[in-house]
């Protein structure tokens, strides 16, 4: 039998089962050092520190959502002007503005966003001047940066490029990890986050001239694999933003394996329930990128916001 025939078999034979299982094949079974966060230096502010704990517990013990978010960004955001030397204080504020302004899916919304974002980037900025080798505080840094430049477009946001490159490569390469929610890691999203750039990134010369950047996306399809393969949560957007690297890798060939896979990982992620507004978003393009898969090119979340209506969002949410 034809050598390449029997490896696309093959292939196929492992399609049949869960993409985790796929994953698991290619993702070293990495340990991570879990990174903890202490909040006694909240107990010195008592009713900030009670608010905190109310909150904290009941995400904890269902999930995070918008009024968590909001909640404790105001909480941190207090923290930080009373206790300016607390370095963990910055990158939770910078986590939360990050998390908040991903919420945020009607384009009317769009500032509203970029003002978190930007709040996002500030606080991480000064974590990085207070702890220079802050994995979180490099994380939420570079996380906000990437959603300033997907609003203010690709050829304003490549003159940052090269720093979000090396700082999320700095966290890839990190020994910790740090879980931010119940379905969302560090390492995970580090991978969600660079397996977008290396696929919006152009990939030819020019790119490595003069920004010092370039695409790749064999680099992109195995980030978002690992991603999934890390964090392993029923999150839609991990599902697409693997399918929609697979269909680029391939130029949206529908008659190749990758294709194949595409779909099969659509098809999974539209039987979720999404938790964020975000992931409604994605929940939703499943459907679409099913139905047109040349949708998979340059896709992200923010060039979606307009098609969405807040009573769509609020009744997947329900």
């Amino acid at each position: 039998m034809n050598r390449v025939v029997c490896y696309h078999l093959i292939f196929l034979m492992f399609l049949q089962f869960s993409p985790s299982l796929i994953f698991a094949q290619e993702v070293s079974t990495k340990k991570y050092i879990d990174y903890k966060v202490s909040y006694d230096r909240m107990k010195n502010f008592p009713e900030l520190y009670d608010k905190f704990i109310r909150s904290h517990r009941e995400a904890q013990k269902y999930h995070y959502t918008v009024k968590h978010f909001r909640e404790q960004l105001d909480i941190f955001m207090k923290v930080v002007k009373a206790d300016p030397e607390w370095v963990d204080a910055y990158w939770l504020v910078g986590s939360l503005a990050f998390q908040l302004g991903s919420s945020y899916t009607k384009e009317e919304d769009i500032s509203k966003a970029r003002k978190l974002f930007v709040i996002g980037k500030n606080h991480g900025e000064r974590c990085l001047d207070m702890a220079p080798d802050s994995d979180l505080c490099k994380m939420v840094l570079a996380s906000n940066i990437g959603k300033i430049g997907t609003i203010d477009g690709l050829l304003v946001s490549l003159k940052y490029a090269k720093r979000v490159e090396d700082l999320w490569t700095d966290v890839l390469n990190s020994p910790y990890n740090f879980q931010f929610t119940h379905e969302v890691s560090m390492q995970g999203a580090v991978r969600y986050g660079l397996g977008m750039f290396y696929r919006l990134i152009p990939d030819f010369f020019l790119m490595d001239w003069i920004w010092d950047v370039r695409g790749d996306i064999k680099k992109s399809v195995r980030l978002h694999r690992e991603s999934l393969h890390i964090d392993n949560a029923e999150l839609p957007c991990s599902y697409v933003m693997l399918s929609v690297a697979l269909i680029c890798s391939v130029d949206g060939d529908a008659n190749t394996t990758e294709s194949l896979e595409a779909k099969k990982l659509l098809t999974t992620a539209s039987r979720f329930k999404p938790l964020h507004p975000n992931q409604v978003i994605c929940h939703r393009d499943t459907f679409r990128l099913l139905q047109d898969p040349s949708k998979a090119f340059g896709y992200t979340l923010v060039g979606k916001l307009e098609a969405i209506d807040e009573s769509e969002v609020k009744g997947k949410l329900n």
